[in-house]
């Protein structure tokens, strides 16, 4: 309001300014007529000082005119004012809205819709229209008024509509506002957001309105704005001391009634506040025993104390680290504790926070499953172990066997029964000489594995070249046999067709990632290769290849084969956890 006080101020100012402009041009006129009144120069000046003394005259009128209806907007301004500062509560700055606006200014009706955000609708003041805040309206109601609310609260402007007849809000009205001639909304903004929508319109004649009105309903508009902000902070204010009261006594029950040990202690060691709960934790008779007892006594080991009271120092926090505490009676109780520190102004540490959890029945529980854990690892490698004595007692019986064949044939057939043999034993013996009986180092199976294949097929290491791409890959036994037998199938197959007649090459094996989930298992020779024309699914030794195939169905993979530049065949399959949890979904 001050600023408007200053603008009258000003105003007048410009009035008397004019005044004192008008009387010069008086006196020249006086001083005109005294020179020569028969000189044309003379009387053209005289003329044109008459049409400025003219147009000074009516440009007084005018802002005189003007200046009256500032006071009289003022005085509107001034008493709805003092009616909505008055208001204690958001229903009565409704009510004055509809009461006031109309009996101060021109308008015949004004009504307040706020709009209810989580409801996505408006509530209206309007009581003459039988609405209340307790009827919402409007979220379905496709009526003018809505039409209107909407796009003014979407805008965030004031939305002016002089002819209603012709406006592209007008549609079938059911809200029960009707025979709307001409209407004026603007927005409720509170902190940029439009929380309502303040409606001034006529109903009995069509009224187009001036700057002056819409300059003085912008005005209200922000009076009422301002009102509701400071109604909903104090409101917000005593809401939030009332709840504030309420958590601060449901936090004293739960810090009371709550299983887990809670305490307060200053660097030193002495206890602040203890909770029921840290008493039964630690078998103390009572609360003001344990309050007596320093918390440097508490522990098992001292030094433990140091270690977590400058972590929590230099972390600010400290969580769910596990100690072994004493209790009243000298046995030991092992907890989970989380902390945290309060520092001053000046960074001193004033206290210490904490929690407790008994987890003496959970240690308990871990040791007797580590035991449990040992005892089947021995169960296991006995069982690999037993395993591989198995497999090699056949692989010797096969071996026996074979001398007394006569047909070279027959004798291929068991030297390579006798190789699949061998190829699990060896898996069965790396996980039981493995520190991970779950799990084989792959890599190092395969070196073990190459040289027994050649030696079986009586081939030198300096003449064929063996080479082993390690990348350290660990698989489980479900995954390792199958790769571990199509491995020996493959390695055999090209130590005995790929290089005939003594040829010298080199065969590679190696097992690696293609992406995050993929594994490529491939062995590839530089040999001299199979037939261009033969298929894929047709080459190679029926019982052989029809193994590989078998056992890559059972990784769930796919065979690629090349044959350029020797033969390269490329096992591709996903690893054993990502099969699984696509065969789950």
């Amino acid at each position: 309001m001050f600023f408007v006080h200053k603008g009258i101020k000003v105003i007048e100012n410009c009035v008397e300014a004019q005044g004192i402009a008008h009387s010069l041009v008086a006196q020249l006129q006086q001083i005109f007529h005294s020179l020569n009144v028969d000189d044309p120069r003379w009387r053209k000046a005289d003329e044109l000082l008459g049409v400025a003394f003219y147009q000074s005259h009516v440009k007084m009128d005018s802002m005189r005119d003007s200046m009256n209806r500032l006071q009289e907007q003022l005085k509107v301004i001034g008493l709805l004012q003092n009616y909505f500062i008055s208001s204690t509560d958001i229903e009565t700055i409704v009510i004055h809205t509809y009461e006031l606006i109309p009996k101060y200014t021109d308008v015949e009706r004004a009504a307040l819709y706020l709009y209810n955000e989580h409801r996505d609708a408006f509530i209206s003041g309007d009581l003459r229209s039988g609405y209340t805040t307790d009827n919402p309206i409007l979220s379905d109601a496709q009526t003018f008024s809505s039409a209107m609310l909407r796009e003014c609260l979407q805008k965030k402007d004031l939305i002016l509509v002089n002819n209603c007849a012709t406006s592209e809000f007008v549609t079938d009205d059911r809200a029960g506002i009707t025979n709307i001639k001409s209407a004026l909304a603007l927005p409720i903004t509170v902190k940029q957001k439009v929380i309502g929508v303040l409606q001034v319109y006529f109903i009995q004649r069509m009224h187009e309105f001036t700057q002056d009105e819409i300059d003085l309903f912008q005005m209200v508009a922000e009076i009422i704005a301002a009102k509701i902000e400071s109604i909903r902070f104090f409101s917000e204010r005593a809401q939030a001391q009332g709840v504030l009261k309420e958590s601060e006594e449901n936090y004293y029950q739960i810090y009371k009634d709550i299983p887990i040990g809670l305490f307060r202690s200053i660097p030193n060691g002495t206890f602040l506040r203890l909770n029921p709960a840290m008493v039964h934790i630690l078998g103390y008779p009572d609360r003001e025993t344990l309050l007596q007892t320093n918390a440097v006594h508490l522990y098992r080991n001292p030094k433990e104390r140091d270690g977590w009271q400058a972590m929590v120092e230099t972390y600010g926090l400290e969580q769910e680290s596990e100690v072994c505490l004493r209790k009243y009676d000298g046995t030991d109780v092992w907890v989970q504790q989380s902390s945290r520190v309060t520092r001053g102004l000046d960074g001193k540490v004033l206290y210490y926070d904490g929690a407790i959890v008994d987890i003496s029945g959970r240690k308990r529980a871990e040791v007797q499953i580590r035991e449990a854990m040992k005892e089947k690892e021995v169960l296991l490698k006995e069982i690999h172990h037993r395993v591989k004595n198995n497999l090699q007692i056949v692989s010797s019986l096969l071996n026996l066997q074979s001398a007394y064949l006569r047909n070279e044939y027959d004798r291929e057939l068991f030297k390579q029964s006798q190789n699949r043999v061998k190829a699990m034993a060896l898996l069965h013996e790396k996980l039981y000489r493995s520190a991970e009986i779950t799990r084989i180092d792959f890599d190092e199976y395969l070196n073990s594995l190459m040289p027994s294949l050649f030696q079986s097929y009586k081939t030198s290491l300096t003449a064929i070249e063996c080479i082993i791409e390690e990348n350290k890959i660990l698989l489980d036994i479900d995954t390792a046999i199958p790769c571990g037998l199509i491995v020996s199938e493959l390695v055999a197959n090209s130590l005995k067709h790929a290089f005939p007649d003594g040829q010298v090459g080199k065969i590679s094996v190696a097992l690696g990632h293609l992406d995050q989930w993929t594994l490529r298992l491939s062995v590839c020779d530089d040999g001299v290769g199979m037939d261009q024309n033969t298929p894929s699914e047709k080459i190679g030794a029926p019982i052989g290849w029809e193994l590989v195939r078998t056992l890559t169905e059972q990784l769930g993979g796919s065979i690629e084969i090349n044959k350029q530049l020797g033969t390269q065949i490329h096992i591709i399959f996903k690893e054993k956890n990502q099969k699984e949890g696509w065969q789950r979904q």
